[in-house]
């Protein structure tokens, strides 16, 4: 028998033992997710500030060199874009887009051309755009919403971001796109 509040003895209900078990799990449960929602709260926070201060030094290294982009930002991310001349197609300009994650310390980097005309012949083309995307593993080719050819790669910045790697990325990829350009125009058929 245990006693009552009031002294009285009185037989444990099993019951009222099995409640309290159970908020005193529910409340521990509560703590645990409370705790985890502050550490990833903390890790979202340094992560961003990791990408904001990656993005500062490579403004930096751009200006050391003389170089302007546009600049853009949304909630996830910091963005610059550029534009670009081929260097074998004088006559076609590639876009590109460099991404700094803000939830992530990664680098998203698009190089993005469009091919006059209107897009035919679009499975040969895709049979092109797979077999590059077998042959090249650090690059991905893909056709946007708007027809326009992408290739894209990432650079995983968590434990050191160097501006040069950056640009080693965008040479890489706009030489990718010199060399995809030739072999996909003809699938893009010009008005005339």
């Amino acid at each position: 028998m245990t006693e009552s509040r009031d002294g009285a003895g009185s037989p444990m209900n099993p019951k009222q033992k099995s409640a309290r078990v159970v908020r005193l799990q529910d409340y521990q449960e509560d703590k645990e997710r409370e705790e985890a929602m502050e550490q990833t709260a903390r890790s979202l926070q340094k992560t961003r500030q990791l990408m904001a201060e990656n993005y500062q030094v490579y403004l930096e290294h751009l200006e050391g060199m003389d170089i302007t982009l546009a600049d853009y930002e949304e909630d996830d991310r910091l963005m610059l874009v550029g534009d670009q001349t081929l260097e074998e197609n004088l006559e076609a300009s590639a876009s590109f887009m460099i991404q700094f994650n803000l939830e992530q310390p990664v680098i998203d980097i698009h190089m993005i051309f469009t091919p006059e005309g209107t897009l035919k012949h679009r499975q040969k083309l895709y049979r092109i755009i797979n077999s590059w995307n077998q042959d090249y593993r650090f690059a991905a080719f893909f056709l946007d919403g708007d027809n326009d050819l992408v290739v894209r790669t990432s650079l995983d910045v968590e434990h050191h971001f160097e501006p040069t790697k950056l640009d080693e990325a965008l040479i890489l990829l706009s030489d990718l796109a010199d060399d995809g350009y030739t072999e996909v125009e003809k699938f893009w058929v010009k008005e005339l």
